[in-house]
């Protein structure tokens, strides 16, 4: 299950196009649930990519730091 939430947030269509009309000041929370498939990669020189599936098909990537991967790292074997 994917959850999008977005605030501040609209678009107009016209003639097929879509053409963001809203305020610059956009937020967005999206959410997986019941995760399948996990997968950890190196995202150019300096980043790591973080990819979450459920079993939906619904995907989340995540490009971090490496030291924003480290951290993730350090907080889960605290929580394990």
């Amino acid at each position: 299950m994917i959850v999008i939430d977005i605030e501040n947030f609209s678009v107009e269509i016209k003639n097929g196009a879509i053409r963001n009309v809203g305020a610059p000041d956009k937020s967005t929370t999206v959410k997986v649930f019941d995760v399948t498939r996990t997968e950890v990669r190196r995202f150019g020189k300096d980043r790591i990519k973080l990819c979450f599936e459920d079993g939906e098909g619904n995907k989340i990537e995540i490009a971090v730091s490496e030291g924003g991967g480290e951290e993730i790292e350090q907080k889960i074997k605290l929580l394990t």
